[in-house]
């Protein structure tokens, strides 16, 4: 019950410094990747404690991560 707390708390304090970070998008060049490895985290967090990855098979776990890795890293080298 305390993890899944901890996840929420974590899950809302992501969206939140991200949706503060929008104020600044102009002043500093790194936000895109800052905010990108917020949502990569928070897909992660997701993905692991709500949909309960954390049993599955391992090759599936490296499957998430390696995916959510790429998609980062798609979106950072895109703009």
């Amino acid at each position: 019950m305390f993890r899944i707390q901890i996840t929420w708390i974590l899950l809302m304090l992501t969206v939140a410094l991200m949706s503060a970070g929008i104020i600044y998008a102009k002043a500093w060049p790194g936000l895109a990747a800052a905010i990108m490895g917020f949502s990569v985290a928070k897909f992660l967090l997701v993905a692991f404690y709500f949909m309960d990855m954390k049993g599955a098979n391992a090759a599936w776990k490296a499957i998430l991560i390696a995916f959510s890795g790429l998609l980062g890293a798609v979106v950072i080298l895109m703009k």
